[in-house]
């Protein structure tokens, strides 16, 4: 069961087991290759789930190693999709500046919304950040649905299987979507409640 739809290390546990993986594996993420992450019961792993395996072999300790990517794919790949989206839209904006004319937003909403699929709100929010600052436009704290989808469904993996809520949270959501969260949650009580 891949989480990020990719082959990554989910399906490595699956497939090898996660007993054998942990008392067999030595794990490594990013770029390092000197420290192993500790993992104590098979539930630490699910951290790692989305992960792509960048290598795995043995060596002549016993022990095999795997080396996981940087980050999870679902992030890369998001990532990837929103610059994308990003730089169709401030080529547009080039085009009409070049032109001297308005920024076109019709012409930006086609072009993101190929296939006639809905306009949805993280592709409003790229176009109106484009609209308001041109080249300087980011995708920083812009997620979409669909990248959404699979980081709950791996958060919930994650609570089912001994996770704490909140540090399942941070874990797939990152820190400053976290603290966004509780300040909305503590804005929305009521005083008197308390």
């Amino acid at each position: 069961m891949s989480i990020s739809g990719k082959c990554d290390f989910s399906d490595t546990v699956e497939l090898y087991g996660a007993d054998k993986i942990l008392n067999n594996y030595k794990i490594y993420a990013a770029h390092n290759d000197v420290i192993p992450l500790k993992f104590e019961k098979p539930a630490d792993l699910i951290a790692y789930y989305p992960y792509i395996v960048g290598m795995m072999c043995g060596s002549k300790d016993g022990y095999g190693e795997i080396h996981l990517s940087e980050r999870s794919f679902i992030d890369i790949e998001e990532e990837e999709n929103m610059k994308w989206r990003l730089d169709t839209v401030k080529r547009i904006w080039r085009r009409c500046k070049r032109k001297k004319v308005p920024f076109d937003r019709t012409a930006a909403e086609k072009e993101l919304c190929l296939f006639n699929e809905p306009m949805s709100g993280y592709k409003k929010e790229i176009i109106d950040r484009v609209e308001k600052l041109g080249d300087k436009a980011t995708v920083e704290d812009i997620h979409d649905e669909w990248h959404d989808k699979m980081r709950k469904e791996w958060y919930e993996l994650m609570v089912t299987n001994g996770w704490d809520e909140v540090a399942a949270y941070r874990w797939v959501f990152g820190w400053k979507r976290y603290l966004t969260r509780a300040v909305e949650t503590m804005e929305s009580i009521d005083e008197s409640e308390i």
